[in-house]
């Protein structure tokens, strides 16, 4: 009995660890997302960042790995979630670094499980572009985390605005920018037995009747919901008045001037600076 206590701690220790990086890492790197727009119905799988801090990316806010289940599915199939570029400048900078060290590319795969291999979630941070092209993808070598049996982008905040064309009528564009998404991150948690069989099966919820996912082995699944906001993507823009002074021809002093606005309106984020050997929590 103790050993079974044991292996279910273990277990639980386990996926709250990983659910908590999860939940921090998606925040403090999705979170720097510049120029992200809304890629609901668009097929990110063949489709890379790179290139100078004007670039568009993408997340999709309507994905659902469970939508497109397959338990028997081999190799199981990676789905894009999100690609884009994040601004990498650090808080304590002395000198503001060139477009391509400071803009990385950034991704967001997600494999999905069958019955016998768990969901993986990937994020690719990318490098300096400094070099040239940079190309991306999910890996290993990536930040990656399993145990997941579904994973889902949803709860979009967006807005109508082109950066190409800012005087734009709002209601007649159609690029809609991000200003928040939702990820729901569900792992399953195995709990300890008697005998030593390991029936483990790695279904989504919802497909656990279907014959392929059926298990012996008692387990919990647990949700992680993570809101992120992209706080540094311009959203729209204000009007404000060229300033007036006497210098200013009079044809120009009610001229418009447009000033572009972001989730906390004119608030910049750069990347945060820990001290050494401090836990990165949120």
């Amino acid at each position: 009995m103790a050993t079974n206590q044991s292996e279910s701690l273990t277990n639980r220790i386990q996926s709250e660890s990983d659910l908590n990086d999860i939940s921090f890492y998606l925040k403090h790197f999705a979170s720097q997302g510049i120029n992200v727009e809304d890629g609901s119905g668009r097929n990110l799988n063949n489709w890379n960042s790179t290139g100078s801090s004007q670039n568009t990316g993408f997340v999709r806010a309507d994905y659902l790995a469970s939508a497109g289940f397959n338990a028997t599915a081999n190799p199981a199939p990676v789905d894009t979630v999100g690609i884009f570029l994040r601004d990498n400048m650090h808080s304590e900078y002395t000198a503001v670094p060139s477009l391509g060290d400071r803009f990385l590319p950034t991704g967001i795969y997600f494999q999905r499980p069958t019955a016998k291999t768990f969901g993986v979630l990937y994020i690719d941070l990318g490098r300096s572009q400094a070099a040239g092209t940079v190309t991306i993808g999910p890996s290993r070598d990536d930040l990656w985390f399993g145990s997941i049996v579904d994973f889902q982008a949803t709860e979009r905040q967006v807005t109508r605005f082109d950066m190409n064309n800012p005087d734009q009528d709002p209601a007649l564009s159609n690029r809609l920018r991000l200003s928040s998404v939702t990820f729901k991150i569900t792992v399953r948690e195995y709990l300890g037995q008697e005998n030593s069989k390991r029936d483990y099966t790695w279904c989504p919820p919802a497909a656990m009747t279907q014959a392929e996912c059926k298990t012996t082995s008692p387990y919990k699944d647990v949700e992680r919901v993570v809101r992120v906001t992209f706080r540094d993507n311009v959203l729209g823009f204000s009007s404000a008045q060229m300033a007036q002074s006497s210098e200013t021809p009079v044809t120009l002093r009610n001229q418009r001037r447009p000033i572009y606005r972001r989730p906390y309106d004119l608030i910049y984020f750069l990347k945060p600076s820990y001290p050494s050997g401090q836990l990165k929590r949120n």
